[in-house]
Order: structure tokens, then sequence, then C-alpha cells
């Protein structure tokens, strides 16, 4: 019963676009950074791991090209500041609109 479960939930994360092994390098990433930046608020660690963990799912595998590892790695440690700069663009082009 227990195989299926495990099963089930591969399944369920390949249908919503997750890719197990991404996630945990990209989580790696974010974890990675935050002890690098000396990151003491709860909040930006947990926001640092989440987004290097979903960078690191989407980015290596369509914008990178690659499967695992290191890039999904990578794709973690600079999720958080990529995402940063992306919505101060996006004010700064909102605000130039209003």
């Amino acid at each position: 019963m227990k195989e299926k479960v495990g099963a089930d939930m591969d399944g369920l994360l390949a249908l919503l676009g997750f890719d197990i092994h991404n996630l945990v390098a990209g989580f790696s990433g974010g974890i990675a950074v935050s002890f690098a930046l000396k990151k003491s608020d709860p909040w930006d660690i947990l926001g640092g791991v989440i987004v290097g963990g979903l960078c690191g799912n989407w980015a290596s595998s369509i914008f990178l090209g690659t499967e695992h590892g290191t890039a999904a790695f990578f794709a973690g440690v600079v999720g958080m500041p990529l995402c940063q700069l992306m919505v101060l663009w996006i004010r700064k082009k909102m605000e130039m609109l209003t």
C-alpha cells in the first residue's frame, strides 16, 4: 500500500510539472544563499527556499535545458534575487504608466 501512495504522489507532482530532483536542488540552493547572506528573519529564509525550489524546478528544465543537479541548484541560488529584480522592474514600468 505504501508503494502505491508514493507512486501516486510522483504522478501528481509530474502532472503538476514538478520534478522532485530539481525541487530539492533548488531548495538546497535557496538554503545555501540564505546562509551565505546570513539572513536571520525566518520569513526571508522561507521565502528564499520556496522561491529557490520553484526557480530550480522551472529554470533548470525549461530555461537552461538541462535535467537534474547543478543547474537546478544554481537556479535556486539566483532565484530570489532574480525575482526581486523582476518585481522592481515591473513596479517601475507600472509607475511610468500611471
